[in-house]
């Protein structure tokens, strides 16, 4: 008897068990519901301001004219024995200088400028397929208007390279007028 009223205890007790799962009374808690977002703090009124006007710009600064002296008609310059250059892709006149009067002699470009007027707006830009005449250096610097035509010229490009500014051309083209 003792065993029939264990098992009958044990059938009471899982159905018991069975009830109370059933009717959710041992079921697990309830997860937490989420937590709401948090609020944004409502906007501030603020009063009404009016358009906010822009600052006046400053006017631009004026810089000095930095437009490159273009030669007069070479009036003093000897184009008689003058030799003809094409000028190609990397060419300068500065190197163009130097083939045709020879090393240290690359700042004599101004000459080739001269024998050349309207031919370049800037000594720094010369276009390929330009035929340049490369006036004799030394029967120019044997000429005393062409010397002085020559060295009123480079006096204009110091002031042009100052403007640049460009320090070390317009130093080496002083160094070169102080010779003159």
């Amino acid at each position: 008897m003792l065993k029939k009223s264990s098992c009958l205890l044990l059938i009471g007790a899982f159905i018991f068990i069975g009830s109370c799962q059933s009717t959710g009374q041992n079921s697990p808690a309830p997860a937490p519901a989420p937590a709401p977002p948090p609020s944004q703090p409502a906007p501030r009124q603020t009063p009404q301001q009016p358009p906010q006007q822009e600052s006046p710009k400053p006017e631009p600064e004026t810089r000095p004219e930095t437009s490159f002296p273009r030669p007069k008609e070479a009036g003093n310059i000897i184009l008689e024995g003058a030799q003809t250059h094409l000028v190609v892709w990397g060419d300068t006149l500065s190197k163009i200088a130097l083939r045709y009067y020879g090393k240290d002699n690359g700042y004599y470009y101004p000459l080739i400028i001269l024998g050349n007027p309207g031919i370049t707006n800037n000594p720094d830009l010369i276009i390929p397929e330009t035929q340049f005449k490369i006036p004799n250096l030394q029967r120019n610097l044997d000429n005393a208007a062409a010397r002085a035509e020559l060295k009123a010229y480079i006096k204009e490009l110091i002031d042009f390279y100052n403007r640049k500014p460009d320090r070390v051309m317009s130093e080496n083209l002083r160094s070169l007028a102080d010779k003159l």
